[in-house]
């Protein structure tokens, strides 16, 4: 059974949805995805300073693994090591 009351939300109705001519944000990070890796895994293999190399390993194995769990473990234990290394600073 359909409702055609204007105050009720969900379904269509004028106005709704996204403005014709805007580009959703998945569109775009898509275009970049590919730059964006290997911008990732150069600041791995060559980066300065070692905490932006382990947050951007850190970044390619989430991107990886869509469920993201061993990413989330290995961040967990980036952040612990890179707090050690600013402690010792």
């Amino acid at each position: 059974m359909t409702t055609t009351t204007p105050n009720r939300r969900g379904g269509a109705r004028p106005g709704a949805g996204r403005p014709k001519g805007v580009v959703a944000t998945a569109t775009v990070a898509r275009r970049h995805a590919e730059e964006a890796v290997e911008t990732l895994a150069t600041v791995v293999r060559s980066g300065r300073d070692e905490g932006a190399r382990v947050i951007a390993a850190v970044a390619l194995l989430e991107a990886a693994s869509p469920g993201g769990a061993l990413a989330h473990r290995i961040a967990e234990i980036a952040r612990a090591a890179t707090a050690g290394l600013a402690a010792r600073r």
